[in-house]
C-alpha cells in the first residue's frame, strides 16, 4: 500500500483502493478486512465492491493464516558478472564458505535458504531473527579481502532484509513444500538500485 501510495503521489495523482469483500471482519492477522482498515487509516480513498459473505468454517476455531509475515534476506557481491570461470571458483570457496559459516547459528531460525552464483536469499522464521542475520552476513563480508584471494573485482556485498507476506505452498518441482512470495526480486538484492552488476 505504501509504494501505491509513494507511485501515486510521483505520478501527481491520487492512490485509489478498489476491494471485493463481504464486510465480515475478521481476526485474521491478514486478509481483506486487514487491508481495507490499513487502507482507510491511510485516508486515501477507497471502493468497496460489495459480495455475499461466504460460509464461515464451522469449527468455530481460527484458521492458520494461508500467509504469515515472515524476515526476508537477500544479498549479491557487486563485481561477481565479470568473474571468469577460475575466479567463480574461488568466489565459492573462500566468500560463500564464510557466508555458510556466518548463517550456522541462525540454523532453526531459517525456513528456507536458497542461494545460486553470487545470490543468497533467506526466509527467517520472524524479522528479528532476519535482522540479526543481516548483520551477521554483513560482518562476515566485511572482513574479506578480496584482492588477497584474486578477486579484486568482487566490489562487496549488497544486502537488504525485508518483511513480506509468505504462503506455505506446495513445489512441484520440488516434490515438497516451498515457500512462496511474489514480489522479492530472484536475482537476490535490488539491482536497480545497485546498478553495475
Amino acid at each position: 500500500m505504501g509504494n501505491a501510495i509513494m507511485r501515486a503521489n510521483f505520478l501527481e495523482t491520487e492512490a485509489h483502493q478498489v476491494a471485493v469483500w463481504d464486510g465480515v471482519a475478521s481476526a485474521e492477522p491478514a486478509g481483506t478486512a486487514v487491508d481495507v482498515a490499513t487502507w482507510a487509516a491511510t485516508g486515501q480513498p477507497a471502493t468497496i465492491i460489495p459480495v455475499a459473505a461466504a460460509s464461515r468454517r464451522g469449527s468455530g476455531e481460527p484458521a492458520t493464516p494461508l500467509r504469515q509475515t515472515r524476515g526476508i534476506v537477500v544479498a549479491d557481491f557487486a563485481g561477481f558478472s565479470a568473474l571468469s570461470d577460475a575466479e567463480v571458483l574461488a568466489f565459492q570457496d573462500h566468500v560463500m564458505a564464510g557466508l555458510a559459516h556466518a548463517l550456522e547459528p541462525f540454523e532453526s531460525q531459517i525456513l528456507s535458504s536458497r542461494t545460486w552464483g553470487d545470490g543468497v536469499n533467506l526466509v527467517m522464521r520472524d524479522v528479528p531473527a532476519a535482522a540479526d542475520c543481516a548483520l551477521a552476513l554483513q560482518d562476515a563480508a566485511r572482513v574479506i579481502d578480496f584482492a588477497a584471494i584474486g578477486l579484486p573485482s568482487v566490489r562487496g556485498m549488497r544486502i537488504a532484509a525485508h518483511a513480506a507476506p509468505v504462503f506455505d505452498g506446495w513445489g512441484p518441482h520440488r516434490r515438497g513444500p516451498v515457500l512462496l512470495r511474489s514480489w522479492i526480486h530472484p536475482d537476490g538484492a535490488d539491482r536497480a538500485a545497485h546498478p553495475g552488476g
